[in-house]
């Protein structure tokens, strides 16, 4: 219904739309146009954010002088307090912006609302690593195909394109990726809270069997706690105790 309506004109046209006339057989089918209308308006206001964030930081370039503050972290800052996120929050935001500076049909994706906004980001996640010309031209052969993908499956997508132009470049991105390594903790509600662990793939993996077949054990004697219950106790105690061990 409102596909043919420019960017411009869509809040405009969508609020003065008489949603109560619409006939009852639609089930509800203008409201769904709606909320597809309201997320390609969404997608173009992300485009064009990512896009003066990218500008913002360019003109900091060249007004910093040499030797200065970095001029990336000052954009940082700015875009977490206009926008009230975490710096985390923003740097992620900076580094898609300035990474979608050289993805121009990823970018024309995005404004378009084709594509989700945390597509883009796995797009200029997986390119990182290519040369300035060769994000270019893989941005030109995957852009037609990236419509109506998810974050993942666009990552993927990406990601062989890559490798088939330059392996050593997605080596360098995988080893700088395995040794992005951290333990985080997380406030959930109620007195819980997530402990979150991200490295080496084959080495979580191997964690996570062990603690599955530990608890798997326990079960089967009759310990009557869940499978996550036992898991989590078991690492907990398995962190704490060597700790408490060498504490004086």
């Amino acid at each position: 219904m409102f596909e043919s309506v420019g960017v411009e004109d869509l809040l405009t046209t969508i609020d003065a739309h008489d949603f109560t006339a619409d006939p009852d057989i639609e089930f509800g089918a203008a409201r769904i146009d709606a909320i597809v209308a309201y997320e390609r308006l969404i997608r173009a206001a992300q485009a064009r954010q990512l896009a003066q964030i990218n500008v913002l930081y360019e003109e900091r370039v060249h007004q910093v002088p040499f030797g200065s503050a970095d001029p990336a972290l000052s954009v940082i800052g700015e875009v977490a307090m206009t926008r009230n996120v975490s710096p985390g929050a923003a740097g992620t935001q900076f580094a898609t912006a300035v990474g979608l500076a050289e993805l121009p049909q990823t970018a024309a994706n995005l404004e378009a609302g084709q594509i989700s906004e945390p597509t883009a980001r796995a797009v200029v996640r997986e390119t990182d690593a290519l040369h300035r010309d060769d994000r270019i031209v893989r941005d030109a052969e995957i852009a037609d195909a990236l419509t109506g993908l998810t974050p993942g499956r666009a990552a993927r997508l990406t990601r062989h394109h890559v490798i088939a132009l330059d392996a050593d470049a997605a080596h360098e991105r995988a080893e700088r990726n395995r040794a992005d390594q951290r333990v985080s903790l997380h406030p959930d509600v109620d007195g819980v809270a997530i402990l979150q662990v991200r490295g080496p793939a084959e080495q979580l993996v191997a964690a996570h069997r062990e603690l599955t077949g530990w608890a798997k054990g326990l079960r089967a004697t009759g310990d009557e706690r869940s499978m996550g219950q036992i898991m989590c106790a078991t690492l907990v105690d398995g962190v704490s105790s060597p700790i408490r061990s060498t504490t004086p």
